[in-house]
């Protein structure tokens, strides 16, 4: 660590150290609000500066430094909750990936004897690939719909454990949006692979490409296609909605009253990015828009826990700095999945 950095953690311990004496001191006189305020504009001033003696000590340029965060460079035992959400996200996006698989694999064989049905009959014969699909529609449709229902249940079921309060009901708009993401996403993949095989099977045949290469051809095309709709879906899905089965929960009245932020935990791991890491441990505001972003990423493994006790947050920050947040595309402030400019680790 150079002489600069150095000082700059120097800074920022000290800034982090003060905002916790004066957080102590207003826990101790609470019920003087003239003090109380005074030291929340202190705080908050605090915040400021602890910030952006943070955006210097870890960003610099696009790479990002975990020196001064020792904990981020390396795996971290998990709580007992965190190891049941990763042992869930592990085993459902296993059994996604292999059932997604299976679905597109069914259909190869029948599409692509129909395709060498229409080849033998030479160019005059090519308009007939319009009347033939690969019909995945349905039953990927169905499996969309219920693969999110399941971990919507899930997300549900591991924070009322967590909470230990009842697990509310599934709200009806929320199995309205689940229905409908699950036909867009089925429509999306099924015309995605017809329109890609067909364009395959015109430029091979006018290339001059054998029939037995042509049909070789299409079934690693579709090896490779179930195989990546399979690894988005199992990494998004999952993930996506047992984050918003989670936050159900934490929506619940007699968890609103006590809540007074949001922590985010990533599994830490030889296989965290840099902007997960960087997010790891992080306090929010329950209002924050950032509590709306469920995954940063496909195959992303955190997830928030609410804090109800003013002594979790001492010393602590809250909000996502600003040279995090404007690495994020939004749309009404709201952080959007898998669209962000990720950190480049200094080594």
């Amino acid at each position: 660590m150079d002489y600069k950095n150095k000082l700059i953690a120097i800074k920022l311990k000290k800034a982090i150290n003060t905002k916790k004496r004066i957080e102590l001191f207003s826990l101790k006189n609470k019920n003087n609000k003239d003090l109380i305020g005074s030291n929340n504009v202190l705080i908050g001033k605090l915040d400021v500066i602890i910030n952006d003696y943070e955006e210097q000590s870890l960003c610099n340029d696009e790479h990002i430094n975990f020196e001064h965060t020792e904990t981020k460079l390396a795996s971290r035992s998990l709580t007992t909750y965190e190891q049941k959400l990763e042992t869930i996200y592990n085993e459902q996006e296993q059994l996604v990936q292999e059932e997604i698989q299976k679905i597109i694999q069914d259909q190869t064989n029948t599409f692509i004897n129909s395709v060498l049905a229409i080849l033998l009959m030479g160019a005059s014969g090519l308009y007939l690939l319009n009347e033939i699909d690969i019909r995945i529609y349905t039953k990927l449709k169905d499996k969309f719909k219920e693969v999110m229902l399941k971990n919507y249940d899930l997300g549900k079921d591991t924070a009322s454990s967590e909470l230990k309060i009842s697990k509310p009901k599934t709200p009806l708009s929320v199995k309205q949006n689940i229905n409908a993401e699950a036909e867009i996403l089925a429509t999306t993949v099924e015309q995605d692979i017809n329109n890609e095989t067909k364009n395959i099977v015109q430029n091979a045949f006018f290339a001059g490409a054998a029939v037995t290469a042509i049909a070789i051809s299409i079934r690693e095309t579709l090896r490779l296609r179930a195989e990546q709709v399979a690894r988005t879906a199992g990494g998004s899905l999952v993930g996506d909605l047992l984050n918003k089965g989670r936050a159900t929960v934490f929506e619940e009245k007699e968890i609103q009253v006590k809540l007074i932020a949001y922590q985010r935990n990533e599994v830490l791991d030889v296989n965290t990015c840099p902007m997960c890491r960087t997010l790891d441990g992080r306090y929010i505001k329950p209002d924050d828009n950032f509590r709306n972003l469920t995954l940063v990423h496909v195959n992303c493994r955190g997830f928030w826990v609410p804090i109800f006790e003013r002594q979790d947050l001492l010393g602590k920050t809250t909000g996502i700095p600003k040279f995090v947040v404007n690495r994020f595309d939004t749309i009404g402030g709201v952080p959007i999945i898998n669209k962000f400019k990720q950190f480049k680790k200094k080594k």
